[in-house]
């Protein structure tokens, strides 16, 4: 799940620019998330580092008293979270070339003085990264095939949310979002091949699809997941589901 951020000093710019992605976002509502805005980089660096899923950052370049610019900034981000989303936001115009000579690949460098621009400039950047996104889902999510039971069988991962088991019960049950369907066998037949495939175990009979995943509810020691799904997170492995979450 894609989450945007937003890192601007000057309170009047950080409320407009806050409330035009807040406008954006009603037309993206369960696939893009609102992260928070903030007026200092290093509260946005302790934020990213106990969240999860993806970013989208909108970053001023000038940060005014802080202990960072912005490009500084964009490069931390860039270790808490690699496949981040990074736009620019910024009166210094003569600065685009840092973007690249810093490595940042930078979705886009927004200009405060064309106004009338920005709202337009900040949807097609989420619009870009949510449609990346989706091709990277789609690439990586293709059918599997497994023996499970003793039968080949055929998997859709782009629709499986997680795989489970009951005590007692011998089989294993797939659940989607529209549907569960069921068959005889054993997590442990299905773990090499759904691991390798963006899945992790958050309990001895759970198996969770890491794309459907909404949020870490750690008191209640569940999974939010898309469609209103949970499942549980046991403690022997939350520690490990907290970790692969927050990469």
């Amino acid at each position: 799940m894609l989450t945007v951020y937003l890192c601007e000093d000057h309170p009047e710019e950080l409320d407009f620019f806050k409330e035009t992605i807040l406008k954006i976002l009603e037309d993206y509502s369960g696939k893009i998330l609102w992260g928070g805005a903030f007026s200092s980089p290093d509260q946005l660096l302790d934020t990213r580092a106990v969240a999860e899923g993806c970013g989208i950052y909108f970053l001023d370049i000038d940060l005014g008293q802080s202990s960072m610019n912005g490009l500084t900034l964009a490069q931390k981000l860039r270790g808490l979270d690699p496949r981040c989303y990074i736009a620019f936001v910024t009166t210094h115009s003569e600065m685009s070339y840092l973007t690249f000579t810093h490595h940042l690949e930078a979705l886009d460098f927004v200009l405060k003085d064309q106004f009338s621009q920005i709202p337009e400039r900040f949807r097609s950047c989420m619009e870009t990264a949510l449609r990346r996104e989706e091709a990277a889902l789609s690439r990586e999510m293709l059918p599997v095939t497994v023996k499970i039971g003793g039968v080949l069988r055929t998997l859709n991962l782009r629709d499986l949310v997680y795989v489970d088991t009951a005590k007692g019960d011998h089989r294993i049950y797939f659940h989607s979002a529209a549907q569960v369907s069921s068959c005889h066998g054993t997590l442990r037949e299905l773990e090499n091949v759904l691991t390798e495939n963006g899945f992790l175990r958050c309990h001895k009979s759970v198996l969770v699809n890491r794309r459907f995943i909404q949020e870490l509810q750690e008191n209640a020691r569940q999974l939010l997941l898309s469609g209103g799904l949970t499942c549980p997170v046991s403690v022997r492995y939350l520690k490990s589901v907290k970790e692969v979450l927050n990469r």
